[in-house]
C-alpha cells in the first residue's frame, strides 16, 4: 500500500480502531517513521559523543540539544509502549509497535550511554571553572 499520503501523527493514530481498511497501514508506518525518527537521534546524539558533529559555536547550548534528542527518543518509546497496550487485544495492530519499541530499546541504550558520556564533559568543566 502507498503511504504517501500519511502524515506522522499522533491525533490521527488515535483516530485509528483497527476496524478501519487503512489502520494497519497507517499503524505500520508510524512505527516504522517513529523508529526511523529515534535512529535520527540517536545517530545525532552519537556524533556529538565522537566529536564529529560538536558545535561549540552552536547558538543552542550542548546540553539543552543532547537532551532534547534523548527527550525525542523516550517520547518515541513511551508512545510506542502506550499503543501497544491500546491495542492487546488485536495482535496484529500491536505487533508493529512492540516491534518499534524492541528498535527504540536498543537506540535509546546507545544514547544514554552517549548523553552521559557528554553530559560527563560537561560537569568536568564546570568543576574545572569553579
Amino acid at each position: 500500500m502507498n503511504t504517501d499520503h500519511f502524515e506522522f501523527s499522533i491525533s490521527h493514530l488515535r483516530s485509528c480502531s483497527g476496524n478501519g481498511s487503512q489502520d494497519l497501514s497507517y499503524v505500520q508506518f508510524f512505527c516504522k517513521e517513529a523508529a526511523a525518527k529515534a535512529g535520527d537521534a540517536a545517530k545525532r546524539l552519537s556524533l556529538i559523543a565522537d566529536l564529529a558533529h560538536f558545535n561549540p559555536e552552536s547558538e543552542t547550548p550542548i546540553a539543552a540539544t543532547i537532551e532534547n534528542y534523548l527527550v525525542q527518543i523516550e517520547a518515541l518509546a513511551q508512545t510506542m509502549t502506550e499503543f501497544a497496550a491500546f491495542f492487546e487485544l488485536k495482535p496484529s495492530m500491536a505487533a508493529p509497535f512492540e516491534d518499534a519499541k524492541a528498535t527504540i530499546d536498543v537506540l535509546r541504550k546507545r544514547a544514554v550511554d552517549d548523553y552521559r558520556r557528554i553530559r560527563g564533559w560537561i560537569e568536568a568543566v564546570r568543576s574545572l571553572v569553579q
